[in-house]
């Protein structure tokens, strides 16, 4: 009998370890779709580390910029591998199977190249205009915890 438990615990420990290594091959290949990589190439983009920064062409020496963009893009470039690595077992931890082939579907149809190329905009224009309106309520908020805090 115990010979038996232990061959069920083995068994259903390497079909767990299939299906998660399936599910973290699937979820790579999530991460390695082109709107996926699209999002990740402006997320890790020299222009919006020097925009994050305030690293204008203004503010930046003369002659120093191209070596300014060669240090951010090596930097980047290093970190790379580490946050795919660390999103394809996020998602794989996150999504199910289902969910990770219909998002890879999606990044890696037009439609969804289309919509990723468009979500800055979409961010930008949205926060535009409700950005005042948060921006109020956060204020009203911080005010009306910090006098309850104090009674």
């Amino acid at each position: 009998m115990r010979f038996l438990n232990i061959f069920f615990i083995v068994a259903f420990a390497g079909m767990a370890s299939a299906q998660d290594a399936a599910q973290l091959q699937a979820a790579k290949g999530f991460v390695d779709s082109a709107g996926q990589q699209a999002v990740l190439d402006k997320m890790l983009s020299v222009e919006r580390v020097l925009s994050q920064t305030g690293l204008t062409p203004d503010k930046i020496p003369d002659g120093k910029e191209p070596v300014i963009r060669e240090i951010i893009a090596e930097e980047l470039g290093q970190i790379r591998p580490a946050l795919e690595k660390e999103m394809s077992e996020t998602a794989a931890e996150v999504y199910t199977a289902e969910e990770i082939a219909a998002l890879t579907a999606f990044y890696n149809s037009d439609a969804g190249a289309s919509a990723v190329a468009k979500t800055e905009l979409f961010q930008t224009l949205t926060l535009r205009s409700f950005g005042p309106t948060f921006r109020e309520a956060r204020q009203r908020m911080a005010e009306r915890l910090q006098a309850e805090l104090a009674n």
